[in-house]
This record gives structure tokens, C-alpha cells and sequence, in this order.
């Protein structure tokens, strides 16, 4: 990785603070397949199978599915030049109130 500037360090600083105030320190379900871009849940499992996800994803005990740092996902798109993050990108999750 190349050396990081201050701008670009507080850019960083930036995407993660509003990843980790709209979704908290994990995401996991249809936010996690979102934020790192894929269409849909199968897409996701078939990134899974061949490992090219691009983030470190981890299991928690007694709960379904697959985990990751919103810190993690947030260094991820900001190293492949996505946007920032805006809270208003996404819809609201089912079940999640704003």
C-alpha cells in the first residue's frame, strides 16, 4: 500500500466514523453483501467459495451468517476508490429504525 497522506488518512478516518454510525462496529446479512458490492446473496457465497472478497470475515456463536468490521469494509473501498459513505445511500434494513 502506498504511504498515506493526512488527507487521505482523514478521508479514511471520515468513511469509517459514518460506516460504523449507520451500521455499528459489525455488519453482517444483506448490508454486508451491499457494502461490498454484490447484487445478490449468491454472488456473495460464490465470492466466499473462491475467497476473493477482499475482507476478513469471521462467524459469531449463535448467530447465522457471516460477519465483518465495518473499520475492515471501510479501508476496503477506500483503497479501491470508492466514494465516501453516506448514510443516505442505503435504504433502511428491515426490522431497523432510524
Amino acid at each position: 500500500m502506498a504511504p498515506s497522506s493526512p488527507e487521505s488518512t482523514a478521508a479514511l478516518d471520515i468513511n469509517i466514523e459514518a460506516l460504523q454510525q449507520r451500521f455499528g462496529m459489525v455488519v453482517a446479512g444483506r448490508d454486508l453483501v451491499r457494502l461490498l458490492g454484490y447484487r445478490t446473496s449468491a454472488a456473495f457465497r460464490q465470492a466466499v467459495h473462491r475467497q476473493s472478497l477482499g475482507v476478513r470475515t469471521f462467524f459469531i456463536l449463535g448467530r447465522r451468517g457471516r460477519c465483518a468490521r465495518t473499520s475492515d469494509i471501510a479501508r476496503w473501498a477506500f483503497e479501491h476508490g470508492a466514494p465516501l459513505i453516506q448514510g443516505a445511500e442505503f435504504k433502511s434494513t428491515p426490522g431497523r429504525s432510524e
